[in-house]
């Protein structure tokens, strides 16, 4: 899968707006298919942009949501720095 930076720009937005009013799921991001959201979930996860838990349901491999917790302070430089595009 291609990193999209546009798409992380809409996550990251996401987590700026929404943080702690809802769990986030992929659907939130219109015109994205939701395993590829959700990868890009995992990718801020792991660049250290977000700090985030998944969200499972019985009977399900992959994670249906997320409790997204908070932008890190990598995630609002790269926030910023997306923005300026």
């Amino acid at each position: 899968m291609v990193r999209k930076d546009v798409l992380i720009y809409k996550i990251l937005k996401w987590v700026e707006e929404y943080v702690d009013e809802r769990e986030f799921s992929p659907d939130e991001i219109p015109n994205y298919h939701p395993e590829e959201v959700n990868e890009h979930v995992r990718l801020c996860m792991e660049a250290g942009l977000i700090e985030c838990s998944p969200i499972f349901r019985k009977n399900l491999p992959q994670a249906v949501g997320w409790r997204l917790h908070r932008l890190t302070w990598e995630g609002h430089e790269q926030l910023c720095a997306l923005r300026s595009f």
